[in-house]
């Protein structure tokens, strides 16, 4: 490649050498020979020159670099900051001796929108990972957002039929179970769908995925991954120790299923449904509010 020598006589330079003299001749027009009234003169003058004075301005702009910075729309910012801040002081609480097995409202999340944004929380080591993607694909990290949560786990009410039943007979019926009522898991995923007609019928929102087990030959058919608008949870979540924080995928017909809760009973107003319990501020199952 030939580089420029010092000395050398560019195309740029030799513009600014006759914008320097065109201005120097129209100032000694105006002042020696107009003289009164030159000045009035020179604005029209100034303006011929621009036809033929080099356009600087295309260089520099091309000199800029491009912003990177993505956003998210305005009501998805708010809502996943909300979400953010009440893990946060749920695990926080934990800490202090707060009470087991309570009720947190982090926000209901509104449409996130088809390939817009996502939300994905993966177990590393002790703690998770929480990473927002959006842009105009849907898949670059939001780095705002990008989170490490200390010690927390991240859990699903759903996974098996005997995991469902028991948190809805303990929680929402306000009788004794033996046996596990969360599932915890190694990743969850929030995002959009849209309406779809095979391999079955599936109505557009968001929905919650997640890995329950290592079959993964019917990863699509075990909960909470069968139904694709099935986080009609009113914004709420469980935690049964301030270290699990664990999500209520909805289904449509079931009181209590591997899918996960009938959303009436979730955020709806069916009897003993946790949104009436968290309005009222009287809890079944010795549950609180986080």
């Amino acid at each position: 490649m030939k580089h420029k020598k010092s000395g050398e006589l560019t195309i740029e330079k030799l513009g600014v050498y006759i914008i320097a003299g065109l201005t120097i001749a129209v100032l000694m027009y105006v002042f020696l020979i107009q003289g009164e009234g030159g000045l009035q003169k020179l604005g029209g003058n100034v303006e011929g020159l621009k036809k033929y004075a080099p356009d600087f301005t295309k260089h520099l702009e091309a000199e800029e670099l491009p912003s990177t910075q993505t956003s998210l729309p305005q009501e998805h910012l708010g809502a996943i900051r909300s979400l953010k801040n009440t893990i946060n002081s749920t695990l926080l609480a934990g800490k202090v001796g707060d009470k087991d097995n309570c009720f947190a409202e982090y926000g209901k999340l509104p449409n996130l929108g088809e390939r817009q944004t996502s939300i994905e929380f993966r177990k590393e080591g002790s703690g998770t990972m929480m990473m927002v993607y959006g842009g105009v694909d849907g898949r670059t990290v939001i780095p705002e957002f990008t989170t490490e949560f200390e010690n927390m786990v991240p859990c699903v009410i759903a996974g098996s039929d005997e995991v469902a039943e028991n948190f809805f007979t303990k929680f929402i019926e306000g009788e004794e179970v033996s046996g596990s009522y969360f599932q915890p898991v190694d990743y969850v995923k929030i995002f959009y769908t849209e309406t779809l007609e095979f391999p079955r019928l599936c109505t557009a929102g968001n929905r919650i995925m997640s890995r329950v087990g290592e079959d993964t030959t019917s990863y699509f058919d075990q909960g909470p991954n069968y139904h694709c608008n099935n986080l009609q949870d009113s914004g709420i979540f469980f935690s049964p120790d301030h270290q699990h924080i664990c999500f209520i995928p909805t289904n449509y017909a079931e009181n209590a299923d591997q899918h996960g809760i009938e959303q009436g009973f979730v955020g709806g107003t069916k009897s003993g449904s946790i949104r009436l319990q968290l309005e009222k501020g009287e809890f079944k199952g010795g549950a609180t509010q986080c």
